[in-house]
């Protein structure tokens, strides 16, 4: 069980820094900053749920949100503490649907 654990973190893991880099990479070329918001927001989320993935062994269907400040929270009672980024993590997800849907 351990293994599979560890290979759900890693997949967790890589897919958020895949975003996380094609954002950066997007950001060198500024006409695309819905993209960026977008990539940026489910990086971080990834992320996120990748570190309860790995202290809870799981992610719950009340975890299978994009709020990434609850998300934050979750983590916090595992000993992750955000909480300087609440502001950042708020602004992140109120781009998230504008970024994502045109209506």
């Amino acid at each position: 069980m351990k293994n599979n654990l560890s290979a759900s973190v890693l997949a967790w893991t890589e897919r958020a820094e895949d975003d996380l880099s094609f954002a950066k990479k997007a950001f060198e070329d500024t006409e695309y900053y819905d993209h960026i918001c977008y990539l940026s927001q489910q990086s971080v989320e990834k992320y996120l749920k990748a570190f309860l993935i790995k202290f809870k062994g799981g992610i719950e269907k009340k975890e299978k949100i994009h709020d990434l400040p609850k998300l934050a929270d979750w983590c916090r009672e595992f000993g992750l503490d955000v909480g300087k980024y609440y502001t950042e993590l708020r602004m992140l997800t109120e781009f998230y649907m504008p970024s994502k849907y045109p209506d």
